[in-house]
């Protein structure tokens, strides 16, 4: 395990004494809990006495038998299983416990129906788990879920936060927030999904009433990939208003096929319905707005007839709308286009704009913009940071802060707020350092952890103006500040604190899957509050090849294997966290 091996590494150089808990058979593990809880299930080897199956135990790990009622579960690592589901017998909330869960590495799939808990600080989710279902939890949060989802549901909970539905798993490609209480979707990005499932937004989380029976769900924006079900198999669309759908050709030519069909509303098994229900359904799309985005205005036709309008459009690009009113909602799923303004608003906008950049390109002594064919810039995947695109015009640089072989860090303002600011050098920068630059920051936005530094959001013109912009970490990175400060002035406990932090943000990392490749004092940042967390994911080949002829020793970091460019495991951050322990600065 990536934790072990890091901990015992760094508990080597800190030169720390472990004191092993004495050996009892006799100590429970449970016994802390309150007594309320009475019985708590468990997957252990040891306490079950048996082959690895489930058991119930009581607080004091004593056998009970297995109809035994229990409020709390224990720890499953010992399970050889790789689904597992946790349901309350009687269909009703049950407050339990899971201060002491825990899965192996194995577990793919785990599901918890009509129990409320919350998760502990310090819960860890199995690194292979890839569905998970949370039915009727009473749940009004979301809680935080490993990036390693493909499929996730929420259905019949309280949410009612759109904003927590921006932070989705990456590869997640099937979603199920039915039977909730949002009220407004605006802004989301579900490209990669292949099914998502919304219906009975507006009522009760055990879904006793009728989507009907609820206020008419007003959609503001929406687009959708080809295959994308809006409500279940049974393609519900009943008592919804839709304002302004986009999507693309595809999808316009499969809801079309799908609207032509017969689709009956009655209460027999939603799997024996097909076509789309339409009951008070209206839908219909601004031309101007449409046509603004590039778009044209289509009709899809119901099997009795009604027309609906929608926006038909190729690429989808995020802008701010101008257009938007208050108390609507949006869904968007794919990539979304808003219009910025109209008519004269669009020039003042492209002038403000364009003067920037030339003031920027005289401060800066920056050279002119690099120029691509068409072709080279369409086959960047730039639109993949939509969601994270920010207004240019909210930020302000003010100072350089660091100059590396590709890219310059500056201190700027956004909102009022310090940030830092990546960007490339214009010069001499190639398509595919863009790319990767690309790749860097749409990773950066899959993050979520204490010890990484954040991504604030990203503004561009065109690729080649494009900016990462990060949280500012106040302390400069690790290597300067070993540079000038006394080593008798960095106590044990600063190098502690350091490491501790390391070895999370790396630990973070290789749960996803993610090697640094390029762990080293000048990327680990320092902060008088924030602490200390890792940065700079970016590097490529190609930078790699380049950073090892900029100078001898500048690469003493790396594994072996990495240099060689031959396959390598975690074990190659590994390999430059030993590094930096034994070289500090001069790494």
């Amino acid at each position: 395990m990536p934790r072990q091996v890091a901990w015992v590494l760094a508990s080597a150089v800190l030169a720390s004494t472990s004191v092993a808990a004495p050996g009892s058979s006799i100590a429970c593990p449970y016994s802390t809990l309150s007594s309320t809880l009475r019985a708590i299930i468990v997957a252990d080897i040891k306490l079950c006495q048996r082959n690895v199956t489930p058991c119930i135990l009581s607080l004091d790990c004593a056998r009970l038998p297995d109809t035994t009622p229990w409020l709390a579960i224990g720890n499953f690592v010992d399970l050889n299983e790789t689904h597992r589901t946790f349901q309350a017998k009687e269909d009703k909330l049950t407050p339990i416990n899971v201060d002491y869960m825990a899965f192996s590495d194995a577990m793919a799939s785990l599901s918890f129906s009509f129990f409320n808990f919350s998760l502990p600080h310090n819960f860890t989710w199995p690194s292979q788990l890839a569905q998970l279902n949370f039915t009727g939890n009473g749940l009004s949060a979301m809680p935080r879920v490993p990036r390693t989802l493909n499929a996730l549901s929420f259905r019949g909970n309280r949410l009612s936060n759109w904003t927590e539905l921006q932070k989705l798993p990456p590869p997640l490609q099937t979603l199920d927030i039915g039977g909730n209480a949002y009220i407004e979707l605006l802004h989301l990005n579900f490209a990669n999904l292949t099914a998502a499932f919304a219906q009975q937004l507006y009522v009760d989380p055990f879904g006793k009433h009728n989507v009907g029976q609820g206020p008419a769900l007003l959609v503001r924006v929406m687009y959708c990939s080809p295959i994308f079900h809006i409500f279940t198999v049974r393609r519900d669309l009943s008592n919804l208003a839709l304002a302004n759908w986009i999507m693309n050709p595809q999808t316009f030519k499969t809801l079309g096929n799908l609207m032509s069909m017969t689709a009956m509303d009655t209460q027999n098994d939603s799997t024996t319905k097909i076509g789309v229900v339409t009951k008070n359904t209206t839908i219909s799309s601004n031309a101007t707005e449409c046509q603004l985005r590039g778009g044209q205005i289509q009709t899809l036709t119901s099997s009795q007839g009604t027309p609906y309008t929608v926006c038909v459009i190729n690429d989808i690009i995020i802008i701010q709308s101008a257009l938007s009113t208050g108390a609507i909602i949006g869904i968007v799923c794919g990539a979304i286009a808003l219009a910025t303004a109209i008519g004269v608003a669009v020039f003042i906008v492209m002038r403000k704009r364009q003067k920037e950049l030339e003031e920027m390109t005289q401060t800066y002594g920056m050279s002119a913009t690099p120029t691509w064919s068409s072709g080279e810039e369409n086959a960047l995947t730039i639109q993949d940071l939509a969601l994270v695109k920010l207004d240019e015009t909210d930020l302000v640089l003010q100072k350089k802060l660091g100059h590396g072989a590709f890219a310059d860090v500056w201190l700027a303002s956004f909102h009022g707020k310090s940030v830092a600011v990546k960007m490339l050098h214009r010069s001499n920068v190639s398509i595919k350092q863009l790319q990767s630059f690309i790749d860097e920051i749409k990773l950066m936005s899959s993050f979520d952890c204490q010890y990484i530094v954040k991504l604030v959001g990203a503004t561009w013109a065109r690729p080649s103006d494009l900016k990462c912009i990060m949280e500012y970490m106040n302390g400069g990175d690790l290597r300067d500040y070993l540079a000038r400060t006394r080593p008798a002035d960095v106590t044990w406990m600063d190098k502690y604190a350091h490491i501790h932090n390391i070895v999370e943000g790396l630990v973070y990392l290789h749960s996803l899957g993610v090697i640094h490749r390029d762990l080293k004092s000048r990327n680990i940042l320092l902060d008088s509050t924030k602490g200390t967390k890792l940065t700079d994911f970016g590097i490529s080949k190609e930078d790699l090849q380049e950073t090892m002829t900029m100078g001898v020793g500048t690469f003493r970091w790396m594994a072996p294997e990495v240099i060689q460019d031959l396959h390598y495991t975690v074990s190659a951050d590994m390999y430059s966290f030993g590094a930096l322990l034994n070289l500090g600065r001069d790494v």
